[in-house]
C-alpha cells in the first residue's frame, strides 16, 4: 500500500457529509500525485453517493497541507479550533518533543460539486475570483522551527492563532496560499454571499 484515506459519514441536523478522518502517502511516494489521485477518488465516491461535501482538519502551521488543501483542492476554511486533540500531538512522527504544542485546526469545507472545485477536479487552475482582504502568516519550516526554536514556535502559533479568529470573526475566510522560502501566507477573503 502507497496511500489511502479513511473517510465516513458524518451527520448535522439533517445533513449527511463526508468526514475525512484521515490521509497518508508512504514516503517514496509523496509529491508523486498519489494524495490527489487519493482526494479526487475520495470525491468522486462522495459525489455518487449523492453527498456535496465533505469536511476535514488539518494543522494550520504545516504550509505543505494548506497548499494542497486551499490551492489544489479548492477548500475553503472560516473555523479555527484550539487544541483539537490535546497538547503536542502531531500527525508528524519526525516532531516528538514535549513544548507544551497546542494542536490547533482548521476545519476545511470542501464543496465537492462547487464551480472551483469542478474545474480544479478538470486539472484547471482556479482562483479564487476576488483580491485577497487579507493574510495570515506562518513560518515555510515549521517542523524545523518546532525542534530548533520552541519558544518562538509558541510564540508563532499563539500569533496566527490570534489572527485567524479575528479574520473569521470578521466573516472572513481562507480560500488560497501563497508558499514562500521563511514565510507562507493564508490568503483571506469577503465570504461570497452565495456560500
Amino acid at each position: 500500500m502507497v496511500g489511502f484515506v479513511h473517510h465516513l459519514a458524518a451527520v448535522r441536523g439533517n445533513e449527511i457529509f463526508g468526514y475525512s478522518h484521515m490521509m497518508a502517502v508512504a514516503k517514496d511516494y509523496q509529491n508523486k500525485g498519489v494524495g490527489a489521485r487519493l482526494k479526487w477518488a475520495q470525491r468522486e465516491r462522495a459525489l455518487s453517493e449523492g453527498r456535496s461535501l465533505i469536511k476535514w482538519t488539518w494543522d494550520p502551521m504545516q504550509a505543505r497541507n494548506a497548499h494542497f488543501n486551499l490551492n489544489r483542492l479548492g477548500a475553503i476554511v472560516d473555523t479555527y479550533t484550539d487544541n483539537y486533540y490535546g497538547i503536542d500531538y502531531s500527525a508528524d512522527a519526525s516532531i516528538t518533543d514535549r513544548i507544551g504544542l497546542p494542536s490547533d485546526r482548521l476545519f476545511a469545507t470542501w464543496q465537492i460539486n462547487s464551480e472551483r472545485v469542478r474545474s480544479l477536479a478538470s486539472g484547471s487552475a482556479a482562483a479564487f475570483g476576488e483580491q485577497p482582504a487579507g493574510s495570515v502568516a506562518i513560518p515555510s519550516q515549521w517542523n524545523a522551527l518546532v525542534k530548533n526554536d520552541p519558544p518562538r514556535a509558541l510564540a508563532e502559533q499563539a500569533r496566527a492563532r490570534d489572527e485567524f479568529k479575528q479574520a473569521f470573526g470578521q466573516g472572513l475566510i481562507c480560500a488560497g496560499f501563497e508558499r514562500g522560502e521563511e514565510q507562507s501566507r493564508y490568503l483571506l477573503f469577503q465570504k461570497p454571499d452565495h456560500s
